[in-house]
């Protein structure tokens, strides 16, 4: 035997198994092993220099052993950080993830969608859900589909998400009745996107529970979640009136809602309070006293890539859509 051209049965004869529970070990999440026996695989694979031929599991498994991952970009912090988790867990499991950035353009997510179905990747995991159709046909075509955004159910994809809606309440409702705010505007979004339409009617909800006017100068809603356009949103805010508290939906956007206030001379959150999802992300000089929501991001990650793991091992199921609570 030539240390480094040994076979998987060579594998199970020194490990005193099965060749198939060499296979088991050489195949992430294809079926479980006894740590004995894993030991005694992982010593006699090392040992042996033994090399699994990786395009014949694939064909096998009729599997690429590939994940794909749509996002809206990585200039957010937490989608940096959700990336980074979903690449990790990947990895751990023998995966490797495409990452696709669209810019926010429905072109280029659609043609970004195709691309890896084309490709043939094992699953698709999404940001943001704004094409329900191709999601469908992706399913249709044997591509799982988890989209990480609040989704209609009957098209066969799965969610996962997290509640922004009862946390933006509640970060509102912490503005008036801990600190008697009254004017609460909100620097938000398009409303096309679910979790941006939920955040809004968290803002709404709050107002309305309190019996505060909902004055449409209040709400700003650009087309994108980027700094310039949080600076922009509250120059026109103020512009229009001083309101005395900001809620803001991404950590982007507050860079430079903090900027125009800092511009115009107001402090936070002396003159203007300001709440945030994401802030955590931006605490320095320029962010204290700053309120955060949180999105947890590595449960996000870890229930994504379960679900994926559970639908490529169980196919055909009913499909599943959750929602984790925000911080």
């Amino acid at each position: 035997m030539i240390r480094g051209v040994s076979t998987r049965a060579d594998v199970a004869r020194r490990a005193g198994v099965s060749p198939a529970v060499v296979t088991y070990v050489t195949s992430p999440g294809s079926r479980p092993v006894s740590v004995a026996a894993r030991a005694r695989v992982e010593e006699a694979i090392e040992f042996l220099g033994y090399r699994p031929n990786s395009v014949a599991q694939s064909l096998r498994r009729s599997s690429t052993m590939t994940l794909g991952l749509i996002v809206p970009n990585l200039q957010h912090p937490s989608l940096s950080d959700l990336g980074l988790a979903l690449e990790n867990l990947a990895y751990e499991l023998g995966y490797v993830l495409f990452v696709f950035t669209t810019a926010n353009s429905v072109e280029r997510h659609e043609l970004y969608l195709r691309s890896l179905i084309e490709r043939q990747v094992d699953a698709l995991i999404v940001v943001g859900s704004h094409s329900s159709e191709l999601y469908a046909q992706a399913v249709t075509a044997g591509t799982p589909v988890v989209v990480l955004d609040r989704t209609p159910s009957g098209i066969g994809i799965d969610s996962v998400a997290p509640d922004v809606r009862t946390p933006t309440a509640a970060g509102v409702r912490h503005l008036i009745e801990a600190h008697g705010h009254q004017k609460i505007a909100c620097v938000a979004g398009p409303l096309r996107f679910s979790a941006i339409h939920d955040q809004v009617s968290g803002w709404r909800d709050a107002m309305q529970s309190a019996n505060l006017p909902l004055d449409n100068s209040l709400l700003s809603l650009p087309e994108e979640l980027t700094e310039d356009s949080g600076y922009r949103a509250t120059m026109q805010l103020l512009d229009q009136g001083h309101p005395t508290a900001i809620l803001v939906i991404s950590e982007m956007q507050a860079r430079g809602v903090t900027a125009a206030l800092t511009e115009r001379g107001l402090s936070v959150p002396g003159d203007v309070a300001l709440v945030s999802y994401a802030a955590s992300h931006l605490i320095g000089p320029r962010f204290t006293g700053v309120t955060s929501i949180d999105v947890p991001i590595a449960d996000l990650a870890t229930r994504a890539i379960g679900i994926v793991m559970n639908r490529l091992e169980h196919p055909g199921g009913e499909e599943t859509h959750e929602m984790l609570p925000s911080r």
